[in-house]
């Protein structure tokens, strides 16, 4: 089990307890696609280490992805920062709080998300991280193995280049 340790070097264990992070900054990039912006390490990050834990905002999918008005209106834009999430019951789309949403994809990342029920994303290291690096994840998550088309053209040594209006967290589309 994962523990958090943001703030301090003592893990937080209260599940309603969400702390900026410290560990982490957004900036802007030049050599980026459509948004132009990346996660970067402020401090060296330990392997295993959880770096961000928010919360997230459950939306039907439908409404992000569908025919549905909301989304024809929207969910273009918004489609591009969200991610599949993992209640079985119902199909839902999260938007992450936090910078969760921002993180550029890699096939070699660094970190990794996991998701909890009933609303939070986790972000941790699958590696020591320097400071100054950029974070990256796996948009395809537990499913990184399968090559989906994430919408976009993969670069290790640049960002994703969008070539269509595919979401990039979710390669269940």
């Amino acid at each position: 089990m994962l523990r958090l340790a943001i703030m301090s070097d003592s893990p937080i264990d209260d599940p309603n307890l969400f702390r900026q992070s410290d560990a982490i900054e957004v900036r802007r990039v030049t050599n980026r696609g459509k948004g132009g912006r990346a996660v970067f390490a402020r401090r060296p990050l330990r392997a295993g280490e959880i770096f961000e834990r928010v919360p997230v905002l459950l939306v039907p999918k439908e409404q992000i992805f569908g025919s549905h008005e909301i989304a024809q209106r929207a969910g273009i834009a918004i489609s591009w920062y969200v991610f599949t999430w993992i209640d079985p019951d119902e199909e839902l789309v999260a938007l992450s709080l936090g910078y969760g949403s921002i993180y550029n994809h890699s096939e070699s990342p660094n970190a990794k998300y996991q998701m909890h029920l009933p609303d939070i994303i986790e972000f941790f290291t699958l590696r020591e991280i320097k400071a100054g690096e950029e974070i990256t994840i796996n948009y395809r998550g537990d499913a990184a193995h399968v090559k989906t088309d994430l919408g976009f053209t993969a670069s290790e040594n640049a960002a994703a280049i969008p070539h269509s209006n595919l979401g990039v967290n979710d390669a269940t589309k």
